[in-house]
């Protein structure tokens, strides 16, 4: 019998399964860093676009915003009720 093949020497379930939990709680954070770094940088962006072309821009800005906050409440929503 092999040591691969042994039941003894092999992780338990529940052990892997915490494993791949705090990797993905880790996965989560960084996705939640990237959106925010995202964000920054297209607040930036977009108030050097309020300066230029205030009356565009500011549609454009709001309802790009408006649309992304909405979607991630849904979708924060969505995963709580999953």
């Amino acid at each position: 019998m092999s040591a691969e093949s042994d039941p003894n020497n092999q992780p338990e379930t529940g052990e892997l399964l915490r494993g791949i939990s705090a990797r993905l709680r880790i996965h989560g954070v960084l996705i939640f860093l990237l959106i925010l770094v995202v964000s920054i940088g297209a607040a930036a962006v977009y108030g050097s676009l309020v300066n230029y072309f205030a009356g565009d821009a500011a549609f454009f800005g709001a309802t790009t915003l408006g649309a992304g906050l909405l979607g991630f409440v849904l979708g924060w929503i969505a995963r709580r009720h999953a």
